[in-house]
């Protein structure tokens, strides 16, 4: 799931039963919703990282509403008309004097998905069940019934004249390439799960790729091979190099410089991955005439080095 320059909103007691748990007497429209930075959120497969260790730290896994376009001031009998799908969130909250919103912002603190359910799949939100299971014993059982939300709290715009709610022009989303490298990216993340590896992501498959071809080069060299910002390559090398699937050590010419190797494990593991890795890539192109396959993975590889600045 790409992540925008919006931040998550959250409501501040997300399901009616945690609501009787905790004897609030107010609702969501009383309270309103707190911010949580887009900041923390992490892939599904990442490792979650606690800020502190004389604080007590919690999870809760959550329903996350993807809303899916632009709108202010919506009333509730419209409110799921802008909801895109759902997915799931596992909400990781500090226990301390802090507002809500900072203790549940530390980096790694939301890992959501991996899949997203479009909104036509689900009806009925309101009958799904939410359990989150940690090392195997459930810690929140399904299921969770669903507040009715007075609005959804997203950007959007208000007619200075009228005082009517606006929104932005629709696409047809079929034929918008963004939303189709989005959708593919999704249905590529549901076959990496299913076909190769539930713990090593695509992008630390691309980390191990990566050093087998060029062996003893930087992170900042990394990065720009596998088309990573630096801190997610740096986050993925420490989780490597904690699972002893890559090799640090110090460029004997520059000190200043780490140079990175697989070791044996990251080798065998690598190996194992490859395989797989390159069914799902058949699988990808199944729909595709053989003559078209290359033109396709040509078109792909124009579209992926455009300058994003231009």
């Amino acid at each position: 799931m790409p992540v925008t320059r919006t931040p998550l909103h959250l409501a501040v007691v997300g399901y009616l039963d945690h609501k009787a748990e905790m004897e609030y007497t107010t609702s969501v429209a009383d309270l309103g919703v707190f911010l949580k930075a887009n900041s923390s959120v992490i892939g599904p497969g990442d490792d979650i990282r606690l800020p502190y260790t004389d604080k007590r730290t919690d999870q809760e896994g959550e329903l996350g509403v993807v809303i899916g376009r632009t709108a202010s001031h919506v009333g509730a009998d419209e409110a799921l008309g802008y909801v895109f799908g759902y997915t799931c969130v596992l909400d990781i909250t500090v226990r301390s004097g802090e507002d809500r919103s900072t203790r549940k912002s530390s980096d790694t603190f939301t890992p959501p998905g991996p899949w997203i359910v479009t909104a036509d799949d689900i009806p009925d939100p309101d009958a799904l069940d939410l359990r989150c299971d940690v090392g195997g014993t459930t810690r929140r059982p399904g299921p969770r019934r669903l507040p009715h939300t007075p609005a959804v709290p997203s950007a959007g715009t208000t007619s200075a004249e009228d005082g009517r709610n606006t929104v932005a022009r629709a696409l047809e989303l079929h034929n918008y390439v963004g939303h189709l490298i989005r959708r593919a990216e999704q249905v590529h993340t549901a076959l990496w799960y299913q076909r190769v590896s539930r713990e090593i992501t695509s992008q630390q498959f691309a980390v191990l790729n990566a050093l087998s071809r060029d062996p003893g080069i930087d992170q900042r060299t990394l990065a720009r091979l596998t088309s990573l910002d630096r801190s997610t390559v740096n986050h993925i090398v420490r989780r490597l190099t904690d699972q002893h699937h890559v090799s640090q050590v110090r460029d004997e010419e520059d000190r200043r410089r780490t140079l990175l190797d697989l070791t044996a494990q990251g080798t065998a593991l690598l190996d194992s991955l490859i395989g797989p890795a390159e069914a799902v890539n058949e699988r990808l192109l199944d729909a595709l005439p053989g003559d078209e396959r290359q033109r396709a993975v040509e078109i792909l590889r124009k579209i992926a080095t455009l300058d994003s600045e231009s």
